[in-house]
């Protein structure tokens, strides 16, 4: 006889979205200086973090024309649609918003100010 299996626990990794708030990366793109402010965060399952471009595509349209409860939430900070210049990160990589498609970041986040992402229920 084998023992009882245990529930196996299930892993999640936060995601979070950073807006540029210089004017002019929708100019000339991200840049290390740029002052960034994290704005909304959310978890999801370890295992869909494998897969890096399907999760930068989901938030891109989540945060640009989504109608789920995790854009409801998002537009109901006032936020502005992903756009390019912004950083998205999973875990602890993160990916810049390039004119096409997305761009590994090569440096470090310039904080200009934390949002409000942390007093949504649910949201980190």
């Amino acid at each position: 006889m084998f023992p009882p299996q245990r529930p196996v626990e299930q892993l999640f990794i936060t995601v979070a979205i950073w807006h540029n708030t210089n004017h002019l990366c929708l100019l000339r793109g991200w840049h290390p200086a740029d002052p960034m402010m994290r704005v909304y965060a959310y978890d999801i399952p370890a295992e869909h973090a494998r897969n890096p471009a399907q999760v930068l595509e989901e938030a891109y349209e989540t945060f640009n024309v989504g109608d789920d409860e995790r854009a409801q939430a998002y537009r109901e900070r006032s936020n502005r649609s992903l756009s390019v210049g912004d950083v998205v990160v999973i875990g602890e990589v993160a990916y810049v918003c390039a004119s096409v498609g997305w761009e590994l970041l090569n440096g470090s986040i310039t904080v200009a100010s934390h949002g409000q992402d942390e007093s949504a229920p649910g949201h980190r």
